[in-house]
C-alpha cells in the first residue's frame, strides 16, 4: 500500500513538471530576427566631379599656317607663304594635355543622360620655317633665290567645352557619345629676317569658337567612383572674327607680311576619374 502510494505521488510530480513546463513554454514569446537591409543598386545618376590627362594633336590635312610677304610697291618681294615654297619644319601639331570636368548624369533604365563641361590646359605646338623666295620681281630664282627667311608658330594654350552626353549602361559599364560647343585659346608668334637686314616679330593670342564630337567608355569602379577613357575631335574654323593675324612692315625693303592660322581641327585621346556625390536619394 505504501508503494502505491509512493508510485501515485511520483507520477503525479512528473505529471505536474511536465504541464508547468507546457505552460511556461506556452507564454513566451516567438523570437524575433530582423530582415535583411536592401541592397541599393548602383546607379549613375548625380552630380561629378573629376579631373583627366592625354594627349593631343592637329595634322597637315585639316590645318595651316600662313606667313604671306606683300610687295607695297613695284620692285619690292613677290608674295610667299611659309608652307608653300622651301620650308623646314612642321605644319602637324601635337602635345599634352591635362584638367578637369563637372557634370551631371541621370539615369532612366539602362540609358543615361547628361551634361558636362570641361577646361583643359594644352600645349598643343607646330612650327615652320622657311626662305622667303623666289626674290625681286623680275629676277629669277636660280639668279636670286633668297630674300631672307621667316618663322611661325602656334601654340593651343587651352581647350574648353559644354556638351551633352548619351550613355547605354550594363553592368558596371557605360559607352557614350557626347557631342556640343567648344572654345580654344590661341598663340601665334612669326617672325622674319630679310637681306635688307631688317628683322621683326610679332605675338598674339586670340579665343576662337567652334564645335565638338566623341565617344568613350566609363566604368563605375566602386559606387562613388568612375574611370573613363575618351576620344575627343574639335572643329575651329579660321574666319574673318577667328583668324589670328598680324603684320609686320618692313620701310626699307618695302614690304609686309602677315601672319594667318587657318582652320584648327583637333584630336584629343584622354583618361579620367570622377567622384559622384550622392546627392540624389
Amino acid at each position: 500500500m505504501k508503494r502505491i502510494a509512493v508510485l501515485a505521488a511520483a507520477a503525479m510530480g512528473v505529471a505536474f513538471t511536465q504541464s508547468a513546463l507546457a505552460a511556461d513554454l506556452g507564454v513566451r514569446p516567438a523570437p524575433v530576427y530582423a530582415p535583411p537591409p536592401l541592397a541599393v543598386a548602383p546607379t549613375w545618376t548625380d552630380v561629378y566631379l573629376g579631373f583627366n590627362g592625354g594627349w593631343g594633336w592637329t595634322n597637315n590635312n585639316n590645318s595651316n599656317n600662313n606667313l604671306t610677304f606683300a610687295p607695297t610697291f613695284p620692285g619690292a618681294f613677290v608674295p610667299f607663304t611659309v608652307g608653300g615654297g622651301s620650308n623646314t619644319g612642321s605644319n602637324n601639331g601635337n602635345g599634352p594635355v591635362f584638367g578637369g570636368q563637372l557634370g551631371y548624369n541621370y539615369q532612366a533604365g539602362t540609358w543615361v543622360f547628361g551634361v558636362e563641361g570641361d577646361i583643359d590646359g594644352s600645349n598643343i605646338r607646330k612650327s615652320q620655317a622657311g626662305a622667303i623666295a623666289p626674290g625681286l620681281v623680275g629676277l629669277s630664282p636660280a639668279i636670286f633665290p633668297s630674300a631672307g627667311s621667316a618663322f611661325i608658330n602656334t601654340k593651343q594654350e587651352w581647350l574648353a567645352s559644354i556638351r551633352g552626353r548619351l550613355g547605354y549602361t550594363w553592368g558596371p559599364g557605360m559607352i557614350y557619345v557626347t557631342g556640343g560647343g567648344a572654345w580654344t585659346g590661341l598663340q601665334t608668334t612669326a617672325g622674319a629676317t630679310l637681306i635688307t637686314g631688317e628683322t621683326a616679330t610679332l605675338s598674339n593670342t586670340t579665343t576662337r569658337s567652334g564645335w565638338m564630337v566623341g565617344a568613350g567608355y566609363e566604368w563605375m569602379i566602386a559606387p562613388n567612383w568612375m574611370l573613363r577613357g575618351e576620344y575627343l575631335y574639335y572643329g575651329f574654323t579660321g574666319n574673318n572674327n577667328n583668324n589670328n593675324n598680324g603684320t609686320l612692315v618692313f620701310p626699307i625693303a618695302g614690304a609686309t607680311v602677315t601672319a594667318n592660322t587657318g582652320n584648327l581641327n583637333t584630336s584629343v585621346v584622354r583618361i579620367g576619374l570622377d567622384y559622384k556625390f550622392d546627392w540624389h536619394y
